[in-house]
C-alpha cells in the first residue's frame, strides 16, 4: 500500500505541464537593455533568453503568487516590470518597455488552438459581442411568498 501512494505520487507530479511563459519587448527602451531576470512565487531568481529586443522564456507553472522582471539597462539602471498574480495553469505575459516605463499586456494561451489572445480582446460570445461575461439568472433571485431566497434543492 504504502509504494502504491508512492508510485501516484511520482505518477502525478510528471503530469503537470503547464507553464508560465513571459515575453519582454524592449524595442522602445531609453537605454539598451542587456538582461532580465525573473522573481516570481518567492522562487529563485533565473534569466530570460535575449534574442533582438525581445526577452523570452518559460518555466513551470508550480506556483501561484506575484513578483516582477527586472530589467538590467547597458547604462547601469534597472526597471521592474510588475508581474500580477499568476495561478497554476498555462499563462503568457508580454510586457513592453517604453522609455523605463514597462506596460504588461496580460496574455493567456488557449487549450484548444494553441493561440495566444489578449483578455482585453477576449469576446464572452461571438453571437452576442456586447453581452457581460456573467449575467445572473432569474432563477438567483426568485423569492418565495415569505421573502426568503428560493433555494433550488438537489
Amino acid at each position: 500500500m504504502k509504494y502504491l501512494v508512492i508510485a501516484i505520487v511520482v505518477m502525478l507530479s510528471g503530469c503537470s505541464s503547464q507553464q508560465h511563459r513571459y515575453v519582454v519587448e524592449t524595442r522602445g527602451a531609453a537605454s539598451p537593455v542587456v538582461s532580465a531576470e525573473v522573481l516570481v512565487c518567492r522562487q529563485p531568481t533565473w534569466a530570460l533568453k535575449h534574442s533582438g529586443t525581445r526577452f523570452t522564456g518559460a518555466k513551470s507553472a508550480n506556483c501561484e503568487g506575484s513578483g516582477y522582471i527586472r530589467l538590467h539597462h547597458q547604462d547601469g539602471t534597472t526597471t521592474d516590470c510588475q508581474v500580477g498574480y499568476v495561478t497554476l495553469v498555462d499563462q503568457t505575459l508580454a510586457f513592453d518597455l517604453a522609455g523605463r516605463s514597462c506596460e504588461a499586456e496580460a496574455q493567456t494561451l488557449s487549450r484548444e488552438d494553441g493561440r495566444a489572445a489578449r483578455r482585453r480582446s477576449i469576446r464572452p460570445c461571438a453571437s452576442q459581442p456586447n453581452a457581460p461575461y456573467w449575467e445572473p439568472s432569474a432563477q438567483m433571485f426568485a423569492r418565495s411568498a415569505s421573502g426568503a431566497t428560493a433555494r433550488r434543492s438537489r
